[in-house]
């Protein structure tokens, strides 16, 4: 918890302050916060291309891509959506 306990202080100087629970609670708070917002994107992105495909077909193969896959596969997607631009 060091490394994180450096970061937050860094941030905000009371935070050398907190008790180890206190940083571990910040501390999973900010990662549930980070991973609702990756997930939103995810959604967002293939809502998106979800739309595209109805005007380009050859896009419809990204949909059944899995969540995780389709998100390691952003720059072909996105490369892929840009084409058609």
């Amino acid at each position: 918890m060091s490394a994180s306990r450096d970061f937050f202080t860094g941030l905000s100087p009371s935070v050398a302050e907190w008790s180890e629970e206190q940083g571990r609670a910040l501390s999973a708070e900010l990662t549930a916060t980070a991973l609702r917002q990756y997930a939103q994107a995810v959604a967002l992105a293939r809502a998106a291309v979800a739309e595209a495909s109805v005007y380009f077909p050859d896009l419809g193969p990204l949909l059944r891509l899995g969540g995780a896959e389709f998100a390691d596969e952003a720059d072909r997607i996105v490369a892929q959506l840009r084409s058609h631009v």
